[in-house]
């Protein structure tokens, strides 16, 4: 059964849209990035030993058939991106209003 950490995906998640704003650097129109959804299919899983705990997985799409007696939970995770001093993050850069 595949599966995917949630910190995983939320890291991976950081990362494309660090790369996203990095790419779009000289670029001539900017998005605000607005409260990104996410709507997961997880499972808690236990783990033992002295630091065990519980881990939410992710599962691939249509692995739900596969789970059996595992249960799947719906998460859903609302992420407001902000930069590292807490301000809203932009996506290229903005365009040059000229008036008409």
């Amino acid at each position: 059964m595949s599966h995917i950490d949630l910190a995983e995906a939320i890291q991976n998640l950081r990362e494309q849209l660090s790369e996203a704003v990095k790419a779009s650097a000289n670029s001539e129109l900017r998005f605000n990035l607005g409260p990104i959804e996410m709507e997961l299919q997880v499972v808690a899983s236990r783990e033992a030993g002295a630091k065990g705990g519980v881990k939410w997985l992710l599962f691939e799409a249509g692995a739900d058939a596969k789970l059996g007696a595992t249960q799947t939970q719906t998460l859903k995770l609302v992420l407001q991106p902000v930069n590292t001093q807490g301000q809203p993050i932009q996506v290229n850069a903005e365009l040059d209003r000229r008036p008409e």
